[in-house]
C-alpha cells in the first residue's frame, strides 16, 4: 500500500504518483507491479479512458448527490405537509364541535319558545324575554 502514499502525489497531477522504483528494487512482485501501473500510465489510450472514466464517476458521483439533496428536500416538504394536515385535522374538528355547539343551542333556544308558548305567552313577550328578534320567535312556532 505504500506505493498509494499521497505524499507522493505529482503538484501538477495530483492523480498520478512519483515513485522511486529503487525502494522497490529487491521484491519482484512488487517491481512487476509498478511496471503495469507505470505502463497503464504512460500509455495514452490508457490514461485517455482512464480520465473518461474519472470524469463518469464523477457525473455519476455528482447525479448521486443531487438525488440525495432532492431526497432530504422531499422529505422535509412530507414533514411539513403532514404538519399542516394535523393543524388541519384539529381544526376541523374544532369547526364541527362548535357546529354541535350550535345545534344544541338552537335546540334549546326552540325548546325555551315553545315552552313558553305553551304556557301563554305571546310571540312579542317571548321575544323580550329571550332577547330575540320576534321574527325569529314567529319562525320557530310556524
Amino acid at each position: 500500500m505504500s506505493v498509494f502514499d499521497q505524499s507522493q502525489i505529482y503538484p501538477d497531477d495530483q492523480r498520478m504518483l512519483e515513485l522511486d522504483e529503487n525502494k522497490y528494487a529487491d521484491d519482484a512482485e512488487m517491481a512487476h507491479i509498478l511496471h503495469r501501473l507505470q505502463s497503464a500510465a504512460a500509455n495514452p489510450d490508457i490514461r485517455n479512458r482512464m480520465n473518461a472514466e474519472d470524469e463518469f464517476f464523477q457525473a455519476l458521483e455528482d447525479r448521486d448527490t443531487t438525488i440525495m439533496k432532492k431526497d432530504k428536500i422531499i422529505k422535509e416538504q412530507n414533514a411539513k405537509m403532514e404538519e399542516q394536515n394535523a393543524v388541519l385535522e384539529e381544526q376541523k374538528a374544532r369547526m364541527e364541535e362548535q357546529k354541535a355547539r350550535m345545534e344544541e343551542q338552537k335546540a334549546s333556544l326552540r325548546a325555551a319558545v315553545l315552552a313558553l308558548s305553551k304556557s301563554g305567552m305571546a310571540a312579542e313577550m317571548i321575544a323580550k324575554t329571550l332577547h330575540i328578534e320576534e321574527e325569529k320567535i314567529k319562525e320557530i312556532l310556524s
